[in-house]
């Protein structure tokens, strides 16, 4: 299972996991945090950004909270 991160909406990003988390522990799961805001992305004030370290550190500590055994994360590039 594939999940892009969105800033502003970590509560959605949780609530995948909690879902995902009913399945069997050895589920693939791959969290993508390269999102970027683009075209009309950038005048939502929601979304006209990147992830930040916080946000990124919330999903990470939620993450691992579950046991998830296989998958991957990207890890949060900051410019």
């Amino acid at each position: 299972v594939r999940h892009l991160v969105l800033p502003n909406h970590l509560n959605n990003t949780i609530e995948v996991l909690e879902y995902l988390s009913q399945f069997k522990k050895d589920i693939y799961i791959s969290l993508m945090f390269q999102y970027f805001p683009a075209y009309r992305a950038i005048n939502n004030e929601l979304l006209n950004r990147k992830i930040n370290k916080k946000e990124y550190e919330r999903v990470m500590d939620y993450f691992k909270a579950k046991n998830f055994k296989n998958g991957w994360v990207q890890e949060l590039l900051v410019s």
